[in-house]
């Protein structure tokens, strides 16, 4: 059964500033693929999520 996914708002921030400098600094498709493999690992978090430790046994955060 797949999780819901929450990103960390510290998690969310990365990511967006690392999707600006990518968009400063390469061509288009160097953002289009780094926000391609961000989604594929997402999805395979959701689908296998006992494969990731949790960090946080209370609140089940891995």
């Amino acid at each position: 059964m797949p999780i819901k996914i929450v990103w960390a708002r510290l998690a969310s921030r990365n990511f967006e500033n690392i999707l600006q400098y990518l968009d400063q600094n390469w061509e288009r498709r160097v953002s289009l693929a780094f926000i391609d493999t961000v989604e594929e690992n997402i999805s395979f978090i959701k689908e296998n999520p006992r494969q990731f430790p949790l960090i946080n046994i209370e609140l089940s955060i891995r």
